[in-house]
């Protein structure tokens, strides 16, 4: 007698199970992350006024240099689109907004060790209950803060404003962004440019990008890249890529 070359149904329904088994299990993984470590989607969006602006309900998640502390550093920005957590509920006695680019936003850094978390435990202390919201944004330059704080005010009803520029590099963003110019008057200038199509697509990604397993993945290859190059003495950090 010749042995039957086809499976048999019953490999069929295990080759099956085992499948359904790893959907289940990369399903759960994926809803864990997404509720503990929230990384994977594009933690900017475009906007037409600001050029972009944080995604609401993001985070991203940045690693450090082996040696450095923290080693890994999860940025989240909550629902109104600003780092750290909600906005207390009921509002605080007095409200402190700190804008400006990367070294207010810090997402590369703890959110304790950021210049908002440290200016309200200095100015908490021994004072009335006070609440420091940091509106910075990476990338951003001061004509973009401006426009941030304009739209943001009411919403956030400030007692104080800082609005923090960095002489390093914000001069030359008014000049890229081309949100403003000089009119004939003398005084600023409203302009609404629009954002050529390759940078538009850096704010897109693809259905398997926005996972947070694909995320986590991406992080896992850069810390790895990270340790063979101080393995080799190369302390530059690798693209993000």
């Amino acid at each position: 007698m010749v042995a039957d070359p086809r499976p048999s149904d019953s490999l069929w329904a295990s080759l099956l199970l085992g499948l359904a088994s790893v959907v289940v299990a990369l399903g759960a993984a994926e809803l864990t992350l997404r509720a503990f470590l929230p990384i994977g989607q594009q933690s900017y969006r475009l906007d037409e006024e600001l050029l972009f602006e944080p995604r609401p309900d993001s985070a991203r998640f940045f690693v450090h240099r082996p040696g450095q502390t923290p080693r890994f550093v999860i940025a989240s920005v909550n629902s109104q689109g600003f780092r750290g957590p909600e906005l207390r509920v009921p509002r605080p006695a007095r409200r402190v907004v700190v804008f400006g680019d990367s070294f207010i936003h810090a997402e590369y850094a703890a959110l304790e060790d950021t210049f908002a978390s440290q200016l309200e435990r200095q100015l908490v202390e021994g004072a009335e209950a006070l609440e420091v919201v940091n509106a910075g944004v990476r990338s951003y330059g001061p004509d973009q803060a401006l426009l941030r704080m304009q739209r943001t005010v009411d919403l956030l009803e400030p007692d104080l404003v800082v609005f923090a520029v960095y002489s390093g590099n914000d001069y030359g963003d008014p000049i890229r962004n081309k949100l403003f110019r000089i009119g004939q008057d003398g005084g600023l200038e409203r302009r609404r440019p629009s954002l050529a199509p390759a940078l538009r697509e850096q704010f897109e990604q693809r259905p398997l990008e926005r996972l947070a397993l694909a995320g986590l993945l991406r992080a896992a290859k850069r810390a790895g890249k990270l340790r063979l190059r101080a393995l080799h003495g190369d302390t530059a950090p690798p693209s993000l890529d």
